[in-house]
């Protein structure tokens, strides 16, 4: 038995009948696609912050990270994927964010950057959160 090694999408005839060299049935599984939807790049941010990040994948996506600063805020393995960066953890300034997405196939894929500005208050090197609960007014002053 003689074997021919075909390039992909090609055609030939044996014995009267044409045969189609799959590419679809041949081609490797494809790495996800990973995007930050928000925020976007260049927005100001403060306090609490959604980060929502678009993930797909031939294979199954089996989990999305978040991380902010280089640092992990979460991760997810079913959508929605939404995260809460308190970002009053960063120093005003620009902050990076980024997403990877893993597939069942062992692939992974890095989100592009998105460098976001934060911007919290901040009174004599103080950062300040105000919580407003059953007409109590909170006040907590945390060193930075």
């Amino acid at each position: 038995m003689k074997i021919h090694q075909l390039p992909m999408g090609a055609r030939f005839e044996y014995e009267g009948e044409e045969y189609v060299k799959e590419m679809a049935a041949l081609a490797a599984d494809q790495a996800p696609s990973c995007s930050i939807t928000s925020p976007a790049d260049g927005d100001t941010v403060s306090c609490s912050v959604s980060i929502q990040v678009a993930a797909s994948d031939d294979a199954g996506i089996t989990k999305v990270e978040c991380h902010a600063n280089y640092q992990l805020v979460g991760e997810k393995t079913a959508p929605p994927y939404t995260f809460d960066w308190d970002s009053r953890e960063a120093a005003n300034g620009t902050s990076p964010l980024y997403a990877v997405a893993y597939d069942s196939a062992g692939h992974s894929t890095r989100s592009d950057t998105v460098l976001v500005s934060v911007s919290n208050p901040r009174i004599n090197g103080y950062s300040y959160t105000v919580t407003n609960t059953a007409k109590v007014l909170l006040l907590k002053g945390e060193k930075f």
